[in-house]
């Protein structure tokens, strides 16, 4: 099963002694037991998906903190999930970098990938989801379609959307 997941996490995640095509063709190679020149072409082919296919021979330091998620969602792809699970994965990034990344999961919702995202980034979850679940402590207070964040019906959910955090 954990070969149909893949998971995106907050802080990247990259060895940094790999070149960004070593990082996304290990999985490939060590699970899978690709071929390593399949592995490449796979890695050229997933980072071209999310706009970094000139980045291949980089260093993970030599990328911005947005080139650098956007390569674990590359090297997360190249494992060819049924599901991707992504955690806080904007949460380090500034609003031009969030960008840049939420544009790549806008295109994989698009082509059909079923996604489970934790985050703060709001009007996207609202425009992306099928479904949110709202979370507070640990305990879920409120689910439903993304029509949620405009008519919430918990007082917890109201004070996130309203306030864009909630009270301790």
């Amino acid at each position: 099963m954990r070969q149909d997941v893949g998971i995106v996490f907050q802080s990247y995640n990259l060895f940094p002694h790999l070149t960004i095509e070593q990082n996304i063709a290990l999985a490939p190679c060590s699970v899978k037991r690709m071929a390593a020149a399949q592995a490449k072409e796979l890695a050229r082919k997933v980072l071209a998906q999310v706009g970094l296919e000139e980045k291949l021979h980089a260093y993970p330091e030599q990328l911005s903190g947005g080139q650098q998620q956007r390569a674990a969602i590359a090297r997360s792809l190249a494992m060819q999930p049924k599901v991707m699970l992504f955690d806080e994965i904007t949460s380090a990034l500034d609003p031009e970098l969030t960008g840049e990344v939420l544009k790549v999961i806008e295109q994989l919702a698009a082509d059909g990938m079923t996604m489970v995202m934790v985050t703060h980034e709001m009007g996207f979850a609202k425009g992306i989801a099928d479904r949110i679940v709202f979370m507070h402590r640990g305990k879920v207070h409120e689910t439903g379609p993304a029509s949620i964040l405009t008519s919430p019906t918990t007082p917890e959910l109201t004070q996130f959307v309203g306030t864009g955090n909630l009270k301790s």
